[in-house]
């Protein structure tokens, strides 16, 4: 939940003093009176950090473990009637809470951020054109992605948000992880209204959710319909919450690269207290979920946001300074990250074509077991998938036609 305090220096940087980012921290400074010396210089453009494309291929195989309860109908997972509730579906539901929810989509945000900053220090003085091309060729891939697929699309949101961010690149990293900040709990704050008047999730035996299911595995018409109904009020209400989430994540991981987090990890101290952090605001999830008052089970999703933030940084300190990138998981997890978009899409493809066409009944009968079994076996068709695609190819086919589009929005400026 709240931003690290201070880390290890390397023997090649000078020290400089703990940082007072949290009401964890030993330090009684303010965050006001302190100005940040970067602890690590942003590596040079040249150099690819192996944990940024490890850290993504983790982020995007945990997106599936939450999306595949939405591929079919938008929604969470819904009990499958009122009130009832296997101890399975409890146990992977809370496992959900502690490990997933939030988690790896905010690490993803996080890590769009990263490359921001490093596509910026190897495009230099002339960053702006060619990042904004980039960013627009990624809201067109966005557009398509959730008017024509799936409107649970994340591509619109990150591509807006970064034209947003960009105007704080000049910024010092205290300064940006503050901005960050601001508008992540500017994001919250909002959420935290809307749940003061939640809306009641259905259960899959009711009148209500099988309508929906109807439309939704209907025709081709039908889901267009839906896709572009969904679609519509997301873009109405991006500026309300999501703009403010996703550009403080983007801001905080900015933030991290430029200090050294994803290349060095953290302190003991701090895994210490992200992980206390990260179990406590899990725990408080956890026990929202089974209330009975739908407001604060609502709520319960603002706690996850906050909890993803300390789970974050558990997970970017164990691939920095535990896991090998010349080890095969190593190897598997960057080749995923290095064809993350064209897996992102991959994973919506597959997973709508099942729910809506192929098999739309599971959508009615499925507990939190069946979506489990699912999403692993999609998973390791993705791990195979990455690893021998990249033995022949270099570049993933939607990375190849980000690249292309981008190539043209440019010229056209």
């Amino acid at each position: 939940m709240y931003p690290p305090a201070h880390m290890q220096t390397p023997p090649s940087v000078p020290s400089t003093k703990p940082l007072a980012l949290s009401p964890l921290d030993d330090s009684s400074l303010s965050t006001s009176k302190l100005a940040l010396e970067p602890l690590n210089s942003v590596p040079h453009a040249a150099t690819r950090i192996a944990a940024l494309d490890m850290l993504r291929g983790i982020a995007l195989l945990g997106i599936l473990l939450v999306n595949i309860y939405s591929y079919g109908s938008l929604y969470p997972y819904l009990p499958l009637c009122q009130g009832a509730q296997s101890s399975s579906d409890f146990w992977l539901g809370a496992l959900s809470s502690s490990l997933f929810e939030g988690r790896f989509i905010s690490l993803f945000a996080m890590l769009f951020g990263a490359g921001l900053v490093l596509q910026a220090q190897k495009l230099g003085d002339n960053a702006y054109p060619h990042m904004a091309a980039r960013m627009k060729a990624l809201l067109l891939i966005g557009l398509v992605h959730g008017f024509f697929i799936w409107p649970g699309d994340i591509l619109t949101s990150y591509a807006l948000s970064a034209l947003v961010v960009w105007h704080y690149q000049g910024l010092t990293p205290m300064q940006k992880w503050q901005k960050g900040w601001l508008f992540f709990h500017i994001a919250m704050l909002v959420l935290a209204l809307l749940a003061l008047t939640p809306r009641e999730l259905p259960s899959r035996d009711s009148l209500s959710f099988i309508l929906i299911y109807q439309q939704w595995s209907g025709s081709l018409v039908s889901q267009l319909i839906a896709n572009a109904e969904y679609m519509g009020w997301y873009l109405l209400s991006y500026p309300l919450s999501t703009l403010w989430l996703t550009a403080g994540l983007i801001l905080m991981g900015q933030s991290l690269l430029e200090r050294g987090y994803f290349e060095h990890g953290f302190t003991r101290q701090q895994v210490i207290s992200s992980l206390a952090m990260a179990m406590l605001l899990s725990a408080v999830a956890i026990i929202l979920n089974q209330a009975s008052s739908h407001s604060l089970q609502a709520l319960a999703e603002v706690v996850i946001y906050y909890a993803a933030l300390p789970t974050a940084y558990l997970y970017i300190h164990v691939v920095a300074t535990t896991l090998k990138p010349n080890s095969w998981l190593g190897r598997t997890l960057a080749n995923i990250g290095r064809l993350a978009l064209s897996l992102y899409l991959l994973q919506s493809m597959i997973a709508s074509v099942i729910f809506r066409h192929l098999a739309p009944q599971w959508q009615l009968t499925f507990d939190r077991q069946d979506y489990l079994m699912l999403a692993i076996a999609m998973i390791l068709l993705q791990i195979w998938l990455a690893n021998a695609y990249l033995t022949r190819f270099t570049i993933g086919p939607a990375e190849s036609l980000w690249r292309s589009l981008s190539v043209r929005f440019y010229s056209r400026t």
